[in-house]
């Protein structure tokens, strides 16, 4: 028969009621010293309780925030200094969204009652020196930072180089300057009660191109506008290039992170052009159609000599890094034929007239300047031969209007109003240029009516001139040579003048229009004026006008043009 053996319980149970008796005792005791704490705390702070320093102890809650608010309120409010780069910023600690709470520093201090532990802790270990609760918007701080930030950042700039009026002009570069804003807002932050002055400075970075990146550019353009490159021509003359020319022809680029300067050689052939011509060369002459006593001659063409821009162009620039004697340079002329032969212009067809327009003008007395004026203008474009293939232009061949050359004043329109100037009526010339160009089939190429009516022109088909902005254009498109010839019958009191345009070819094109069509017509104002140049000027009526032009070759249509042109109304003006 076996037998069982009962485990001791006796003994565990001892050791479990002693380990609860423990425990009990432990939380009897914990609790103690949590009710003493709690029943402890009172109105006033623990003995130790500070603020930043400010001793609070035994002060009711009121009497520990009136003494903080005394006495760390200046401070919480001083500006703070931010230094950036040597140079003062002041942040208001208010604008900045930095403050201080001072109740609920005092609360945390051991003010009162509360059943929180860490209260309990404090008032039972009599307090300590806390550091006072800071609040803080970091949107108003970071925009107060924004604020320093936007006038102590700098963009960096690029060294620059450029030749003005022959002289080398050069800028420094700067480095950019960047303020860090979130750190400087940290920094800021963390100085708040703590210090008056915060010292940062802006990050730099150097420009792309510096003052050593453009020393050789700027070396090269020194030198190059040191003075004149005199090119002489062998044999023929000589003419010069001067500083502000060679300037002009000088271009800077950034090659490689280095700024490089060179001879822009279309420029350069553009700033000589005149200084090439000026020189007294035997050059080739064309040959041309004159009408002399009512019949065609051959101008014989001529060959000579002629300065070749591309080999001027490259002697001048290879001597611009030269001094003294040594910017002088010699190059050869070259032969050259005329572009337009004498067999060619034998060949012209010139031969009769093909179109013929007549206007007339009355007489101006006084200075009588339309007769004047109009002869000028007739003598200045009388036998210009047009080869096939070029374009007429009246200010071309007429040139800016001067004294000179034998003009003088006249009425002119401008804004609508008749003015005095220089060459006024010549634009009668134009008219009949462009009606003779009109009924010859010629290319028109430019042409715009006067802004008034003048009954002496067709309506619509007639045309204004005004150097160097408006002209009187048309090219040869014809397959034969063309010459145009003007001649002035003067006006006299009493008697109306002329001027005549003839253009001589070989008829080609056959013309077909009709007289102009006026259509809705309007009126102007009354205008009085105090000008002391007013000139009187009766009402003019203003309308719409449209003509056309069929172009015809052996009797087939190969082209029609419609036009339409609306006049201004002409105030009645009045001088007073």
């Amino acid at each position: 028969m076996s037998s069982t053996t009962r485990p001791d319980t006796s003994a565990r149970g001892r050791a479990g009621k002693i380990v609860g008796l423990v425990l009990g005792g432990l939380a009897l005791v914990v609790v103690g010293f949590y009710a003493v704490g709690y029943f402890a705390a009172s109105d006033k702070l623990p003995r130790d309780a500070a603020i930043a320093g400010i001793p609070i102890g035994g002060l009711t809650r009121d009497q520990a925030i009136d003494k903080v608010e005394t006495e760390l309120g200046p401070k919480a409010t001083r500006a703070i200094t931010v230094t950036v780069d040597g140079k003062d910023h002041e942040i208001d600690p208010a604008a900045a969204g930095l403050g201080v709470d001072i109740p609920a520093t005092v609360d945390e201090a051991g003010a009162g009652r509360s059943a929180d532990p860490r209260h309990i802790v404090r008032i039972l270990t009599g307090g300590e020196d806390r550091a006072p609760k800071v609040i803080e918007d970091r949107a108003k701080l970071e925009a107060e930072v924004a604020k320093i930030a936007e006038k102590s950042d700098r963009k960096g700039t690029d060294a620059t180089i450029k030749i003005d009026k022959g002289k080398v002009k050069t800028t420094k570069s700067e480095q950019a300057h960047t303020l860090d804003r979130q750190a400087t807002a940290d920094r800021v932050r963390g100085a708040y009660l703590n210090t008056d002055v915060v010292e940062v400075s802006t990050a730099k970075q150097d420009a792309e191109i510096s003052d050593a990146d453009i020393a050789e550019a700027k070396a090269y353009a020194e030198k190059a506008v040191s003075g004149p490159v005199k090119v002489k021509v062998e044999n023929e003359g000589e003419f010069t290039a001067g500083p502000q020319t060679i300037g002009k022809s000088i271009t800077f680029a950034v090659e490689n992170e280095k700024m490089v300067a060179k001879v822009d050689p279309k420029k350069l052939a553009e700033g000589i052009k005149a200084d090439i011509e000026s020189v007294d060369i035997d050059k080739p002459v064309d040959a041309r159609v004159e009408i002399s006593g009512g019949k065609p001659k051959v101008i014989p063409a001529k060959d000579g000599w002629e300065i070749d821009s591309t080999v001027a162009v490259k002697a001048v620039t290879d001597t611009l890094t030269k001094s003294g004697k040594d910017r002088t340079v010699e190059i050869k002329a070259k032969k050259v034929k005329a572009k337009h032969t004498t067999d060619q212009a034998k060949k012209s067809g010139v031969k009769e007239v093909v179109s013929s327009f007549t206007s007339a003008f009355p007489h101006a007395a006084g200075s009588n300047y339309r007769t004047i004026n109009l002869t000028v203008a007739a003598r200045l474009m009388n036998n210009t031969y047009l080869a096939p293939g070029e374009t007429f232009s009246l200010n071309e061949q007429i040139g800016p209007r001067s004294k000179s050359q034998g003009f003088v004043d006249g009425s002119f329109i401008e804004g609508g109003v008749l003015k005095q100037g220089l060459a006024g009526g010549i634009s009668q010339s134009a008219t009949t240029v462009y009606n003779a160009a009109f009924f010859s089939g010629l290319e028109i190429v430019e042409h715009q009516p006067h802004t008034l009516y003048f009954d002496r022109y067709p309506a619509g088909r007639e045309s204004t001139v005004y150097y160097p902005s408006i002209d009187v254009k048309f090219k040869n498109n014809s397959p034969y040579g063309v010459v145009l010839t003007a001649s002035v019958d003067p006006s006299s009191p009493g008697k109306k003048g002329a001027i005549t345009v003839k253009l001589w070819s070989t008829k080609h094109f056959e013309v077909e229009t009709a007289d102009p069509v006026k259509s809705n017509f309007y009126s102007g104002t009354t205008r009085y004026s105090d000008d002391p140049k007013c000139v009187p000027q009766a009402p003019i009526k203003g309308f719409t006008a449209k003509y056309y032009r069929i172009i015809k070759v052996n009797g087939k249509q190969v082209k029609r043009e419609d036009y339409t042109w609306r006049y201004s109304a002409g105030d009645d003006i009045r001088c007073r």
